[in-house]
This record gives structure tokens, C-alpha cells and sequence, in this order.
């Protein structure tokens, strides 16, 4: 993951007091309106009487509907700057945000580049010089705490930006919701932006979708690998753009599927493998192929860096420095091993990876073969989780999902992914948790995405989201956000913020032990922290049965803006971690209802 950096936060082009300025004269203007209108009128109406004929009287009763337009006119013009009004509200709370995450960042930065600056034993007291430097020199590129919380200024970047984009988005929605003036519709002409009744987020993806096709178009044209790697070295506004506004999945797949030269897909492929691996749209198999060629070359790297790791130089001077050198070293040298022994068994075939963007903190595993699948498990974890959660085959994230892939009910062909889509919320820092319910519509939006990506590549195939904890937040959001399941089943589920509503075609499940710790947060939401909605049968949940009863201590929790305090008997904690648990002892009821379900859907749609 890069360093944030100033340049990437969002701009705001608009000024908003000008803005609320020119809404303020606007509806001025709009009182003027009605005025003159009514003068005219009155005027018209007085032509009789020097001007007797019979056509003077149609034409004063035709002149009569300017008063009532210019009445309406005056009604959509108030209710435009009304619009505006409040989209300057909207932006000046935006700018603040904008504006404190700017102060974080510059923070942020400050520590981690004189960190850097002391771990590679420069002088040279300018940001300039470590880049000269070369970071991937560097061990340790991260102090402590800063990794994680680079990562969430970046997920509030996303979120703040996604919040821009969706104010403008609204007010333009708004005004085009402004009907035209009585009497004066016929003398106006729609334009064709207005007549296609898209949003500005519709449009910006149309935009970018384009752009971003262009690109692939004059990739595709190269049947070489390296060629590929020259071309985008000569256009790195084409990687970012690909990466950072991905193309419709649909125009993706058309694309793919224009493409008759297996030579030209192997360069691709092997040429450009991160940015095929994320592409929505394509084959579930060719984005397996290009991750594991990025997880091979990180595979190289890793082992070069294990090879050459020793204890760092320390201060001889200082007491213990020689033990903390030491100690960073045996952890540097487990975390390495670990990944590696991961990337291996990606390598070797053993794990498909359907997204794997390290830098970013993404990826998505996938078991079973799409392609084939009557119906497919989307697992969206819980707090906490980390690219680490998926390492561990047996008590890691993906245990579950595999076991439903591995036991699924006779007949039934069943396909899973685990998704992390971000950074997640950490119970570790208090500032992070997951009552802050912002992580949930950064990856909810992320969440929706990838449900748009299932509708291309699977589109006859139902759709199961399996959620838990507060994945079940994730999961609400990403429903609001045009996201479509066939059915969700939450696990120990922390309930979806306000606003959310159940949708049609859905069904849903909810299995939560009696002590769970979650229950005691139940609807419980003020603004940006909490979740309005608990995943029960008064919100249209059916509540399924579980393995375990009531533990010997129930739960305290206190809910409040300093994180969730738990006070808890190892019940309450056991049945939230258990839920998800592959061991048939500890949650096979669960386990075999969930399966069951899957063969449901999965017989529903044949």
C-alpha cells in the first residue's frame, strides 16, 4: 500500500459561498418573475377597451396563462434555489471534512517520512531525497500504528469523495425532477442529456467506461508481453485510470469477448496481470490466472527480502535496544514465512484469488468453479478482518465458505467467495471500530460492485450473501446501493444502518447465538455510529437455529463514541466466533442450514 499523499484527496471546484450566494438572488429574481407577469396580464386585460374586436378578446384570454407560468416559473426557480441552497450546505460540510483530513494527512506523512528517513540512515531532511532513496530499499517502511491508519484516511478519502459525488448527484437529480412552467412547455426543447434521465454518477461511469475501453482497445492490439509492459510504461494514466475508475463489467466482457487472438489474452494476461486480475466483467478463470501470476512475482520478492533479513543495526548505548532489534526481526521473519507459505499454495494452484491488490488492501478468494455453479456463497467477514485473516486454512475467514463448497447438498454445484474489499474496522484501535458505521458504506459501496460483477459473469445464477457481524452492515449498504441477492443470511449480524429497507426477491436468514455479544447493540445508531436495523424477525429476518445456548455470563457492553467496551463471560465471545466456525461440533447446525438454504436457491432457479 502507498503512502497517501495531499494530491490524491478530493477538490472541491465549487465555491460554496458563491454558490449560496447566487441561490440567494436566484429566488429573488424568481419573486420578480411573478410580478412582472402580473403586470402583464394586467395590461393585456385592459386592451379592450381602447382596441374592441373580436380577436382582442381571444387574445387577452390566451395572454392569460403567462400570469399562471410565469407563477409556476416563479415555483421552479424558488424550488431551484432551494436545491442550491442546500447542495452549498452540503458542500461547505464537505470542504470541513475535506479540510480535517487534510490536517491528517499532512500528519500522517510527517511520521512516516522521518521514520523512513531515520530507518534508511538518511540526512537529507526532504521528502525528495527518500524518494530518490528508493523505498523498496527499505525493511520497515511503516511504524507502528501507521499502516493501518494510512489506510483508513485512505477508505475515508473514498468515502468523502463518494459523499461529493453523490451530493451533486442528488441536487442534479433534483433539478431535473423540476417540472417546466405551465404554458410554456411546448416553447422548450429537452436536451439529450436530460431526456436519458441518467444520474451524474451514471454519467461519469459512461465517461470513464469509455475512456477506459479506449485503453484496453489499444492494449489488445499487442500480442506480446513486454510490448504490453512498454505501452503502459508509456501511458501510466491508463493503469490509473483502470484501477482507480474500473470500466462497466458489462463493457468489459464485451470487450474480452471481441477479442479472437488467444496470443493477444496471454499477453494481457501475462503483461499487465494486476490490472486484468481486478477487472470486473472478465472470466472468473482469467482473473484467477493473472493473480496468480501477481502473487508469483510477489512470491519472488518476499523470498529475496527472507533471504537477505537480518537484526537491524541498533544503538549499542541504549538498554534493551539490542532485545527490541532482536524481536523485530523474529516477527519480520514469522509475518514473511507466513505470507509466503499463502502465496505458495497460490501458486501451486491450491488457492484462486478472483482480486488480489495488496497495496490496497483487497482481495477475494474463490472456491469452486463459477462457471459451473447452480447457485453461489458470497462471505462478507466481520471485524477485524486483514489480507493476514486469510492465511490460515483452519481458523482464518475462509474455513466456512470452503466447508459449504466442500459439503454442499447433493446435486448442487456450489461456488464461494470470501471478500475483502478495504480496510475493515479493528476492535485493536478504539478510534476504528466497527461501531463507526463509515466503513460499512466505503465497502458497502465496494460490495455493490462486485454483486454488479456476479450479475455479468453469473447472471442466471442465484446469489447467496452470508454475512457476519459487521459484515451484515456491509452487505444493508450495498442493497441501497443497487446491490441485488437473491437471499442473505447474517451470522451473528450488527444490523444495517437507518434507511435501510428490505427488497423485493430477497429472502432472508439470520442465526445468532442467545449470549452473543452482538445482541447487546442492537438498533442502537446516532448518526455515524451504530446500526439502526438488527438482522431479527420484527425487520423481516427468519431466524434460523443455532448450536448454542445461554453462556454462564452473559455480555456488558457500553456503546459509545470511545469504542465498544466489552465485559464478557467467554460465552458471549465464543458463540460470536463460533458462528463461523467449520468445525461440525462447535456449529454444524448452522453449517448444514446454511447448505441447505444454498440448495434451495439453487433448485428455486432451474
Amino acid at each position: 500500500m502507498s503512502l497517501i499523499t495531499l494530491q490524491s484527496l478530493p477538490t472541491l471546484t465549487i465555491d460554496a459561498a458563491a454558490l449560496a450566494g447566487a441561490a440567494i438572488s436566484l429566488r429573488a429574481a424568481a419573486r420578480q418573475t411573478t410580478e412582472l407577469g402580473t403586470q402583464t396580464v394586467s395590461a393585456w386585460n385592459g386592451l379592450p377597451a381602447s382596441y374592441d374586436t373580436p380577436e382582442c378578446t381571444d387574445a387577452v384570454y390566451k395572454m392569460a396563462v403567462v400570469g399562471e407560468a410565469c407563477t409556476d416559473f416563479e415555483d421552479g426557480l424558488g424550488s431551484a434555489a432551494t436545491i442550491l441552497g442546500r447542495l452549498a450546505d452540503d458542500l461547505t460540510e464537505v470542504a470541513q471534512h475535506i479540510d480535517a483530513l487534510r490536517a491528517d494527512v499532512e500528519e500522517l506523512r510527517a511520521e512516516v517520512l522521518n521514520y523512513r528517513w531515520d530507518e534508511a540512515g538518511l540526512n537529507a531532511a526532504s521528502e525528495q531525497s527518500v524518494l530518490l532513496y528508493g523505498y523498496d530499499t527499505i525493511d520497515r517502511q511503516w511504524g507502528e500504528g501507521h499502516f493501518q491508519r494510512n489506510a483508513l484516511l485512505i477508505d475515508l478519502r473514498d468515502f468523502i469523495q463518494g459523499t461529493l459525488d453523490q451530493v451533486i448527484a442528488d441536487a442534479a437529480r433534483d433539478l431535473r425532477a423540476i417540472g417546466e412552467p405551465v404554458g410554456l412547455g411546448p416553447l422548450m426543447t429537452r436536451t439529450a442529456a436530460l431526456a436519458s434521465g441518467m444520474t451524474w454518477g451514471e454519467r461519469q461511469e459512461q465517461f470513464t467506461t469509455k475512456l477506459a475501453i479506449s485503453a484496453l482497445n489499444q492494449l489488445s492490439l499487442l500480442n506480446d508481453p513486454a510490448a504490453v509492459r512498454e505501452l503502459l510504461a508509456q501511458h501510466p494514466e491508463w493503469a490509473d485510470l483502470l484501477r482507480l475508475h474500473p470500466p462497466a463489467p458489462d463493457a468489459v466482457s464485451d470487450w474480452w469477448a471481441g477479442i479472437e487472438d488467444d496470443a493477444v489474452r496471454s499477453a494481457l494476461v501475462m503483461g499487465m496481470p494486476a490490472l486484468v486480475g481486478a477487472l470486473g466483467g472478465l472470466p472468473a478463470s482469467v482473473r484467477v490466472s493473472a493473480n496468480r501470476e501477481t502473487a508469483m512475482q510477489r512470491l519472488s520478492k518476499l523470498q529475496s527480502e527472507l533471504d537477505r533479513l537480518e537484526v537491524r543495526d541498533y544503538d549499542e548505548n541504549q538498554p534493551y535496544a539490542h532485545e527490541g532489534a532482536l524481536a523485530d526481526y523474529i516477527q519480520r521473519r514469522a509475518e514473511l514465512k507466513t505470507e509466503l507459505k499463502y502465496l505458495q499454495r497460490v501458486a501451486d494452484g491450491e488457492v484462486q484469488l478472483y482480486l488480489y491488490d495488496r497495496d490496497r488492501g483487497q482481495v477475494i478468494e474463490m472456491f469452486g468453479d463459477v462457471d459451473k455453479a447452480d447457485v453461489v456463497l458470497s462471505f462478507m467477514p466481520g471485524t477485524n478482518t486483514s489480507m493476514e485473516s486469510f492465511y490460515d486454512r483452519k481458523f482464518g475467514i475462509t474455513p466456512f465458505t470452503h466447508w459449504e463448497v466442500q459439503n454442499a447438498e447433493r446435486d448442487v454445484n456450489v461456488a464461494g467467495f470470501v471478500v475483502m474489499q478495504g480496510a475493515f474496522p479493528n476492535l485493536d484501535v478504539l478510534a476504528s471500530g466497527p461501531q463507526y458505521n463509515a466503513y460499512a458504506e466505503v465497502l458497502g459501496r465496494r460490495y455493490a460492485g462486485f454483486s454488479r460483477e456476479l450479475d455479468v459473469i453469473a447472471p442466471s445464477t442465484p446469489v447467496m450473501s452470508v454475512e457476519h457481524s459487521f459484515g451484515s452492515g456491509v452487505a444493508g449498504v450495498a442493497e441501497s446501493n443497487g446491490a441485488h441477492f437473491d437471499a442473505r443470511y447474517t451470522l451473528a449480524g450488527i444490523g444495517m444502518t437507518e434507511g435501510w429497507e428490505k427488497q423485493l426477491g430477497t429472502k432472508y436468514f439470520a442465526a445468532q447465538g442467545p449470549g452473543d455479544i452482538n445482541r447487546y447493540l442492537d438498533e442502537v445508531q446516532a448518526g455515524g455510529l451504530g446500526y439502526a436495523v438488527s438482522p431479527h424477525a420484527a425487520n423481516g429476518f427468519e431466524e434460523r437455529p443455532t448450536n448454542f445456548g445461554v453462556p454462564d455470563l452473559w455480555p456488558h457492553v457500553l456503546f459509545g463514541p470511545g469504542g465498544v467496551v466489552v465485559g464478557a463471560g467467554t460465552g458471549g465471545l465464543e458463540q460470536h466466533n463460533g458462528i463461523i466456525s467449520a468445525d461440525e461440533s462447535v456449529n454444524g447446525i448452522v453449517l448444514n442450514d446454511v447448505a441447505l438454504k444454498l440448495r434451495e436457491l439453487a433448485g428455486a432457479a432451474k
